[in-house]
């Protein structure tokens, strides 16, 4: 029987400085300055693909499938500004190897004492036991980044990463960061096509192949920044960020 519950994460950040605090009532936050998460340090993010940032990981403890989320941004009512604003979100099934889902901007608090947040992205379905919030910009304050809570819909029992991998694909891209030659190598699928992505997902290159686990592409003529790999095979379309130095 497939199972549906709502996991509420009050902000399980790792390697980060903050304060924690709960709130009663699952759908309103105070305004109350320790009513929520605040990083005022940047720190190694765990995906080797952004350099020192502000950023949240959430564990799940297991693999499940992931719907809707609901966000409630930092809402002190001083400090407005320190909110989540240009926020990319990442996934993982084990912390080493990240998906990228896309860029969002999380709307900014309203500094109400019963702040009610908002609705945030759908993972439509993607497996995963982390998520990585990483802090792009803010809404104003330039060293501190902050956000309330977030709220994840998981579908499923729990499932190990090793029972998920049997029918799952990935995508390795080598070096990352890379200068100019990439190597991208697919598990349990072959490729026939590669896209080389803007983050806002512009397609810059693409290249078509005969059905192949491994293809070598030159980079060189890319400026140095971060981009997305998408490939395509029978199984499916995976993504991987990717630095170009």
């Amino acid at each position: 029987m497939k199972e549906f519950f709502p996991y509420t994460l009050i902000l399980a950040a790792l390697l980060m400085v903050g304060q924690l605090a709960g709130q009663c009532h699952q759908y309103v936050h105070s305004n109350a300055d320790n009513d929520g998460w605040l990083s005022c340090e940047k720190q190694p993010n765990p995906n080797p693909a952004y350099p020192n940032t502000h950023w949240i990981q959430y564990d799940f403890g297991h693999v499940y499938s992931l719907g809707n989320t609901y966000v409630w941004n930092y809402n002190d009512a001083n400090f407005l500004n320190g909110g989540f604003k240009e926020v990319s979100i990442d996934y993982s099934l084990d912390g080493l190897t990240w998906d990228y889902l896309g860029e969002f901007q999380f709307a900014k608090a309203t500094g109400s004492n019963f702040y009610g947040g908002f609705q945030g992205p759908n993972f439509e379905g993607v497996n995963a036991r982390y998520v990585l919030l990483t802090a792009l910009s803010t809404w104003g304050n330039g060293d501190c980044a902050g956000i309330a809570e977030v709220q994840f819909n998981l579908w499923g029992s729990p499932t190990s990463v090793e029972d998920l991998e049997l029918t799952t694909g990935n995508l390795i891209l080598y070096p990352n960061p890379v200068a100019d030659q990439l190597t991208v190598r697919a598990e349990l699928a072959e490729m026939t096509n590669i896209e080389l992505l803007s983050l806002s997902g512009q397609r810059l290159a693409a290249w078509e192949m005969a059905p192949t686990t491994k293809a070598t592409l030159d980079l060189s003529k890319f400026p140095t920044g971060f981009y997305l790999v998408r490939a395509t095979s029978a199984e499916g379309v995976l993504t991987r960020k990717l630095v170009i130095e």
